[in-house]
Parts: structure tokens; sequence; C-alpha cells
């Protein structure tokens, strides 16, 4: 049988043999030098030389160092524990030093340890070994609160012990939160400026979750997902709108700087709603939480697929939550007045988004998957957040009556429009180009709700706060809302009479839809433009995404009817709204990267058919000159265009200035050549393009060269 290893021995104080007696198997005095290696004349070699540490020690190397140091200290500490049971006389016949060496040596080591993991290079290196492994919880998760102002160097995972062995450490994933004064200051950034852009939270009860969760943070109390994630969502929407005048609010950052925060808050709500969906499970205020980080990230990024797999997500987790059977009569009586419409408003703003991206087929297949006939839900209030009051009996205020819900309802009736588009085609959402008779009576549809919308939607600031008693934050955000509900019918008419525009000017059955489209397209810009010189101040970074996608498309109507009609006597008005639809994408380019696209796509086109863009009065023409290694160089040219006619068919990057444009500056935009009766019918083509508008993908990379099939421009 093998020995058995004795628990309490002492172990090798004594150095091992050196490497003569080792190779030669002789007994070793152990001595500096041994007798063996004197008797020789030999150099004794007792101890092995050094060994240098390379600083970029390998993960393998990393993790066995850390083994080693984990069984040395897990052996130290079984020797203590058999220490402690020798009898008193064997005790303290010991010398005081070696009884509290194993404890001194305990401490070295977990000191050590410690000292490993917090350098940030070996904990991220550590972290993506765990990683590698697939051993970091993927339940675990715990939350710590810094300024924000260390925020971004602040580490994403932290090394705990394991309850069971606290000798053995492993990463967790830490949530950092920013101070309490500093979220009070995001919090009030988010009601005052950005709530109204998607008005779905009871905002009196925000002090209240950020209340809670930083009690239980300073208490080591039970967290609650859903607040962190509404929480955090809060935190990305205001840092992502911060502007320069915000500073003053009582943060020291830079505003940049604070935008570059967002995706980070983004990436931790998206961390803790991962492990609440397996574990805890979310609440409305984690739905709440979604919904606005998705704007976030349309913003940054567009629509594309993150964006809709949180969508998902949120509508998910409402129907675990049965709000699509809120108002059911056996919920009735556990129900209390707040919860049921936030419940409610979650519910159908949800919905709503649903049934509006319903008609673009790309975006969730051309269909819906919540129908009214399987849901008991009721329609939220017409009422302020401030007269929602658990325990009274609360009556909706008429549709005349301005309200912070009002937007909300509004934007529910165009949902319902969308629903019945793709109920009334539910087959040629995949096929083609719907019926011309659809397409006539959904255009009734939008008229009707344009003729039936409240009259406070087109007043300005000042009108508001006469007739209706509106504070002056109320007036505005009212105001801002009316301009962007103008701004959404008009590019919804605008999209839906495109797919027959260039049919229009061959074709009488469609020149009322040619004619619409472009007065839709016109109107667009004219409101974006009227709300960019009203008293409505701006005080965020935030745009409405579909209406820059308007746009967009009123921008590209207008190139088209301009190259088709050179004669027509609406020409300079509008080069005039071209060039304010210039401005507009050119304000909104440096906080999305969406819109950045749109604008990028939309030069390419003109320099790609050799249309001029605009020049700044007084600034020369730059060409973009792509030499034979593919690099560019920029080339002056302030009397002649020849250079850039040349280039034209390149990709320049945008280097125009729009806010300078004047009118007169767009008289080179012509086209000559072919007639319009030569050009080919792009009906269908301009149907998946439209689609490809209203959902913001790609659309650099749509064959352009197709739009103006046909066409000569030139530059003049």
């Amino acid at each position: 049988m093998p020995k058995t290893a004795n628990p309490t021995a002492v172990p090798r104080q004594r150095p091992v043999s050196c490497r003569f007696c080792r190779t030669r198997k002789l007994r070793c005095s152990r001595d500096t030098p041994c007798t063996n290696c004197v008797s020789r004349g030999i150099e004794c070699d007792l101890r092995p030389p050094a060994i240098l540490v390379d600083t970029d020690t390998s993960q393998i190397d990393l993790v066995e160092r850390v083994r080693k140091l984990e069984e040395l200290v897990e052996k130290q500490r079984l020797q203590l524990t058999e220490s402690a049971k020798h009898s008193s006389d064997d005790s303290q016949g010991q010398p005081e030093g070696l009884e509290k060496q194993p404890i001194d040596d305990l401490e070295t080591d977990m000191a050590g340890l410690e000292g490993i993991f917090s350098r940030p290079l070996l904990l991220m290196i550590c972290v993506l070994i765990f990683l590698q492994q697939e051993k970091i919880p993927a339940s675990k998760i715990i939350f710590r609160i810094c300024s924000i102002d260390g925020f971004m160097q602040s580490l994403p995972y932290v090394m705990r012990s394991v309850p069971s062995n606290p000798t053995i450490f492993e990463p967790i994933r830490c949530i950092w939160l920013p101070q309490y004064p500093e979220a009070k200051i995001l919090l009030t950034k988010f009601v005052q400026d950005i709530d109204h852009i998607h008005h779905v939270v009871h905002t009196p009860s925000l002090l209240c979750v950020l209340d809670g969760v930083y009690h239980s943070i300073q208490h080591q109390g039970e967290m609650k997902p859903g607040n962190v994630i509404l929480l955090l969502s809060i935190f990305a929407s205001s840092t992502h709108s911060w502007l320069q005048q915000d500073c003053d609010r009582g943060l020291s950052l830079h505003a940049a700087d604070i935008n570059t925060q967002a995706p980070l808050w983004i990436k931790a709500m998206e961390d803790v709603l991962d492990i609440a969906v397996k574990t805890a499970g979310v609440s409305i205020e984690g739905i709440l939480g979604i919904i606005i980080a998705v704007f976030v990230v349309a913003d940054l990024e567009g629509f594309f697929r993150r964006m809709r797999s949180m969508y998902t997500t949120a509508l998910a987790i409402a129907k675990e939550l049965n709000l699509h059977c809120l108002d059911h009569p056996s919920n009735i009586e556990s129900a209390t007045l707040v919860r049921t419409e936030m419940g409610r408003r979650v519910w159908w703003y949800l919905v709503a988004s649903e049934m509006m991206a319903a008609r673009v087929k790309s975006l969730f297949g051309g269909m819906y998957h919540s129908h009214p006939r399987q849901m008991i839900v009721k329609k939220p209030l017409n009422v302020n957040d401030e007269e929602l009051v658990d325990g009274l009996i609360t009556v909706g205020r008429p549709m005349s009556q301005p309200t912070s819900m009002s937007y909300f309802l509004q934007r529910l009736r165009l949902a319902e429009i969308a629903r019945s588009i793709v109920d009334r085609r539910p087959l040629l959402m995949a096929s083609g180009t719907a019926s011309y008779d659809l397409i006539l009576d959904t255009d009734t549809e939008l008229q009707k709700v344009f003729n039936e919308l409240p009259p406070f939607f087109a007043m300005t600031k000042a009108q508001l706060t006469e007739k209706y008693g509106l504070d002056a934050q109320q007036a505005s955000d009212l105001a801002h809302q009316g301009y962007g509900f103008h701004s959404m019918i008009y590019s919804q008419r605008c999209m839906l009479h495109f797919p027959f525009l260039s049919r229009g000017y061959s074709d009488l059955t469609y020149a009322s839809s040619r004619d619409i489209c472009i007065q839709s397209a016109r109107l667009v810009i004219q409101t974006e433009t009227r709300l960019a010189n009203s008293d409505v101040i701006q005080t965020t970074r935030f745009q409405f995404l579909d209406l820059l996608v308007g746009v967009f498309v009123a921008s590209m109507v207008l190139l088209m009817d301009l190259c088709h009609r050179r004669l027509s006597p609406q020409q300079d008005e509008q080069r005039r709204e071209i060039v304010d639809a210039f401005r507009i994408l050119e304000d909104a380019r440096h906080g999305s990267d969406t819109t950045a696209r749109f604008l990028d796509s939309l030069i390419h086109i003109m320099r790609k058919h050799q249309i001029s863009p605009p020049q700044p009065k007084g600034q020369p023409t730059v060409a973009i000159v792509e030499n034979a290694e593919g690099a560019t160089s920029s080339v002056n040219d302030s009397h002649s265009s020849a250079t850039l006619c040349e280039t034209a068919g390149n990709f320049p990057a945008t280097t125009t200035n729009w806010r300078s444009l004047e009118a007169n500056e767009l008289h080179s935009f012509d086209a000559l050549g072919v007639e319009v009766s030569s050009v080919e019918d792009l009906s269908s083509y301009f149907g998946d393009l439209a689609e490809g508008f209203e959902q913001g993908l790609d659309v650099g990379n749509y064959d352009w060269d197709n739009l103006f099939s046909g066409l000569d421009s030139t530059l003049m």
C-alpha cells in the first residue's frame, strides 16, 4: 500500500541537493558548497538560477501560476487547521515565530493573489481565459458606484472568491453606476429634454426608482433588475443626447466625452437584461428601459439586427407578463391605476411599433404577431402623468385637449393604418407592388387622420402657452411633437406614392401619385425647416430617425423631379428646398451614423451622375482625385469644374459645409440629354427602394445608376 502522507509534517525547510550530486546520485551535504563539490574542486550549484519572468507571459503560464498559488494557499490553510488540533502542551513548546508563520504566509499569498487580480491587464487576460473555458458565471452580477468622470476607465469584471472556497477566485460582471447626484442630473436631463420623444414612462415614479436602486446598493439589498435596466437606459439616453450647454447642470466632463459613454451604458443594460431574462425575470420597468434603449441604438446604428433583437425581446417579455390581457376581468381586483396605465402604454407602444414596421418586409417579414382580436387591453388614457394617482378614479380627457399622451395616441392611429395595409395585402408584401386602388385608399385614410388632427399640433410655443395655459416646458414639448407628427404624415404619404413616381411622368393614370409624392416631399422639408427656425429650443442631439429618412426620400424625389422637368417654374423653389434638406441632414449626421450614410449616398448619386454638389460662396471647388494606389487627394479649382467632372465617378468624402449654402448656388443642377419619354419604367425598382429608405439599411449599397437610368446630367 502506498504511504499515507502525514498532513502535520513540517514541510522541507532545507534546499534540495546540488546539481552535481543529483546528476551523480551522490548524498549531498546540502551546504554551500557541498563536500562532494569541494573534494572534486568543482563549482557547487546548489540553488537553481533565477528564472527571469517575461512581461509578456502567455495565458497558459499565467493560469499555471495562479493554480500553483491557489494550491499553496490551500495547503497552508490545511496546515493551519491541523495545527489547531494539537495539544496545548505541544503548542506551548513551539516558538512564537513558527506558530504565526502559517498565518503570515497565508495573508502574504492572499495579498499577492489580490495584487495580481488588481492589475487591469492581467485581470482582462484572466477574464479572457475564463471566457474561453466558459467558466464565468452566467447568472452573477454585482453593482458598484463610481464617478462619471472615471466611468470609461472602470473595469467591466472584478475578481470575487467562490463562496464554497474562499481561496478560489472567479471573474464577475460588474455594473458601474454614477454617483447619486450625477444620476439625478442625468435623470433630470431625460425628463426635461428626451421623454416627450417617446413618452411611455410615468415620470413621477422615476425618482422613486432611482432612490430604490441606490438604497439597495448602499445597504446590499436585493436589486430589482427591471429598475436597473430602466436607469441604465436613461443614462444611455441622457449621455447620448448631452449637449455642451448641459454641462451647466453640474457634470464636469466635456459634452463629447459624455456622448462617448452612451454605448457602454447600452452594453451594461444588455448584460443585466440577459441575466434577468434567464433568472429573476423582467418587470414593466425593464420593458420601458428596452424601449428607451431602442431609440439610442437606432440613432447610433440605424435599423439593424441589434435594435430589432431588443425590440423582439421586449415584446416577448410583455407577453410573459400577460400585458396582452391586462384588462381581463380576472385582473381588475389586483390592478392599481398607475401600474395598469403603465402596462397599457408599454403594450400599445410595442404593438404600434410592430404594426408600423410590418409594412417593411425586411424588418419583420411583412407580418405582425399581436392581433387586436387576441388581446384585451384598453387604449391608454389621454391624461397627464400627474393625474394618475392610485386609489382615485381617473377619466381620460377629450382628444381635443393637449396632454403628454396626445402624441402617443395619434401615433397609434397611424399604426392602425399600417396594420390595415398589411391585412389587405398579406401575399403581395413578398411578391411586388400593391394594387393602385389600395394605395389610393391608404392615402385617403392618411388624409383623414391629418384633417382630424387637433389644432394644438399646429400651434407655436407662444400660442400653446396663451390658449391652453401650458408652462414653457410643456408648450415646447408639444410644439416639437406637432412638428414631428406633421413630418411623419407627409413622409408616409411621400413614401406611399414613391413607387409610382417614375410612372407618373409618362402615364397620366399615376399623375396624381406623382403630384402627391412631390408635394409631400416639399412639405417634409418645409416642416423641418420651420422647426429649425422656430422658438422650440433644441435641447437634445436626438433626431426622429424615421423623419430623417423622410427628409432623405424627399431630397431624392425633388432631385428626380428637377431632372425630369427642367423647365418647371418651381425650379428655383425646389433648389432652395434641396439646400434646406442638405442642411437638415448635415446637422444630424454628426450624431447618427445612419444619417451620415444617407447624406453620403445622396452626394454619391450627384457625383456619380455628374450633378455638381452645391459649394459655399467664395470657396473653391474641391475634387477628390484617386491615384493608382487608391489614395485620394484634394484638388482646388476656383475657376473650372473640369477636374470634378473627370472624377465624378469616385465616391469622395463629404467636405461641403451645407450650412453656408445659398439657393442660387444650386443653379448648376440641370438635366441635359435624353428626353423623359425614353426613361425606363422603374416602378418595381422604386418599390424595393422605398422599403430600403424606410428601414435605413445599407442605402449606400443600392445600384444608384438605375435611379437616374437614361439621364445624362452634367455639370454646368
